[in-house]
């Protein structure tokens, strides 16, 4: 046996050290055990010697048990082991603490299931070779860069900063990509200094607006700009990309170069997209498959502002220079979208979208709300050919404008600019106030979520899975019924009762929803992302994904945007 000491990286708080995450367990095992044997007149040292017994008799948060892992046995406890009191008192006293420290096991390992995120993608990072330039996240400084890349150990990275070689975990380290600029545009191209305006209050075209007062500029940590304590030269940590369209960055790097520099680069990436779907639309109307009558996607947009005003979602007043001094008042747009690609019968679709980018106001809320898992879809996927002899069949709801649907309002105030769209119908210096869950806003898929679920639970009489929250089955036994939710989706494998229950209690509850698709080999269903089809004269159903594999295309490894093509597949 050896000891091996582990060394926690730098900017890498959340690592809890193997020792730590026995601190609390211990401290609770020996406080039960002193309680315990108050009366015993037995000293301190003993009383953490049967705490440390009982945490090593129990499991650790890997699933193992170090007395096990050592001896291969429990040892046995014998009138001569210390301390004194008697066999059976010390017993009963170890195990309650034994019990506990299951308890706080079990609750550790639920905590750290729910907390469980996606970490960043970091494959550029480890295929670095030795030497690289790289930038590092520091907490006070944001990226900085670049250094050397001197080492790599799994998941830390060695880097030689000014101080010395420290070592940090890959998740702060970054490729840093040197921009090669023409021969004399160097100088031309300087670095603007950041201004720190992710909200703008005023659009870039001229508007006649009454006079308003300039927004509060927010300062970051730190003194503001004084004798000790000037501003110092930017450097080339943060670039802009707008000059070289091959010079490419992955997708953290745009999302955090958006907050520091206040550019819509991620909102670039969506134009795309729209821009994308726009060609498509046109070129629908031109075979004649969408027959929507004016330009592509104003009836869309028409339609999606109309109902939004006919729920109340937002009000039009006047801004206010007092009322709304201090307030910060997001963006809004209009995202067009073709909708129903896979299938016979694309669609367009918008949606309104505020830009709550670098929101400060939702940290002290709840903003995130459960979606269905894998394992969940696939058992409704597996249960339904063989249920299908009992006129179970498989179907999809669709909630239109799910958000703007839900029960409950926002609980803070939200303002937001006009989108250009409908900015001419409304006098100068009008903005929206935001009552009602909307797309974009932090915590509406919470709301969404809340109400949806509060009525399957309620008015379908339906319980959720012990595993899985957005799995829910029916109680009645009239009316069989399996639901997976999935944000304004839901996959409903159920019986013709239950139908006509869900479709009874849609009504009456006023969600505004399409007809109900149900799965046929005339008309595969889309969910998840995710194609179900099904052949003629066959209850087999075929669950394959949506249309991922026709986009796959082989890429040049010599040409210039090699790393945005990589991106794209």
């Amino acid at each position: 046996m050896s000891i091996k000491v582990k060394e926690v990286p730098v900017e890498a708080h959340n690592s809890v050290g193997k020792v730590e995450r026995y601190h609390a367990p211990l401290r609770r095992a020996y406080e039960i055990l002193r309680e315990e044997l108050k009366n015993e007149n037995i000293d301190r040292e003993m009383i953490l010697q049967m705490a440390v017994k009982a945490v090593n008799d129990s499991a650790g948060p890997d699933g193992i048990v170090p007395t096990l892992l050592v001896f291969g046995a429990y040892p046995r406890m014998t009138e001569m082991d210390p301390p004194s009191p008697s066999v059976v008192k010390r017993a009963e006293a170890i195990r309650a603490a034994t019990k506990e420290v299951r308890r706080l096991h079990a609750e550790r390992q639920v905590n750290d299931a729910l907390a469980m995120r996606n970490g960043p993608n970091i494959t550029t990072t480890l295929d670095l070779p030795l030497q690289s330039d790289v930038r590092v996240w520091r907490e006070k400084g944001g990226w900085k860069g670049p250094y050397k890349l001197l080492a790599m150990d799994g998941e830390i990275c060695t880097v030689d900063m000014p101080y010395g070689p420290t070592k940090f975990r890959s998740t702060v380290v970054k490729p840093y990509h040197r921009e090669e600029l023409p021969e004399g545009e160097g100088e031309q191209r300087r670095i603007r200094a950041e201004d720190d305006q992710v909200d703008r209050t005023v659009d870039s075209e001229p508007v006649n607006e009454p006079d308003k007062p300039v927004e509060i500029q927010r300062r970051g940590r730190g003194r503001p700009p004084g004798s000790k304590n000037k501003p110092k030269p930017q450097t080339t940590v943060r670039r802009s990309t707008r000059g070289n369209p091959t010079h490419h960055q992955d997708l953290e790097d745009q999302f955090i170069n958006t907050i520091w520099e206040g550019q819509d680069v991620a909102m670039a990436l969506m134009t795309n997209k729209e821009r994308a779907d726009m060609e498509l639309s046109i070129k629908l109307r031109n075979d004649g498959v969408i027959t929507t009558p004016g330009l592509p996607f104003d009836q869309s947009r028409n339609e999606e502002i109309e109902g939004l005003i006919a729920r109340g979602v937002f009000d039009f007043v006047r801004y206010d220079p007092v009322k709304h001094a201090g307030i910060r008042i997001f963006n809004s747009r209009l995202v067009n979208e073709i909708k129903g690609k896979a299938t016979g019968t694309p669609f367009e679709k918008s949606r309104l979208v505020i830009q709550a980018y670098n929101d400060e106001g939702k940290g002290m809320i709840l903003t995130q709300s459960p979606t269905i898992q894998r394992a969940s879809q696939r058992v409704i996927v597996a249960l339904a050919p063989s249920l299908s002899e009992k006129n179970i069949s498989l179907s999809i709801r669709d909630i239109t404008q799910a958000y703007v649907q839900s029960t409950t309002s926002l609980n803070r105030l939200i303002l937001a600019h006009l989108p250009k769209e409908i900015k001419s119908k409304f006098s100068a210096g009008t903005i929206m106030v935001v009552r009602k869950p909307l797309y974009g806003i932090p915590e509406a898929g919470t709301h969404w979520w809340a109400t949806y679920h509060k009525h399957h639970r309620e008015k379908l009489e339906m319980v959720t899975s012990p595993y899985d929250p957005c799995l829910l089955i029916s109680t009645a036994k009239e009316a069989f019924g399996v639901v997976g939710m999935q944000t304004d989706d839901t996959l409903i494998l159920g019986s013709d009762e239950f139908a006509k229950l869900e479709a009874k209690e849609l009504a009456e509850a006023k969600f505004s929803a399409k007809p109900k698709d149900t799965l046929s080999p005339e008309n595969p269903l889309i969910f998840n992302g995710c194609v179900l089809t099904q052949k003629e004269g066959d209850v087999a159903v075929e669950l394959r994904q949506k249309e991922q594999g026709k986009k796959l295309k082989l890429i040049d490894h010599k040409s210039k945007d090699l790393k945005q093509a990589y991106m794209e597949q």
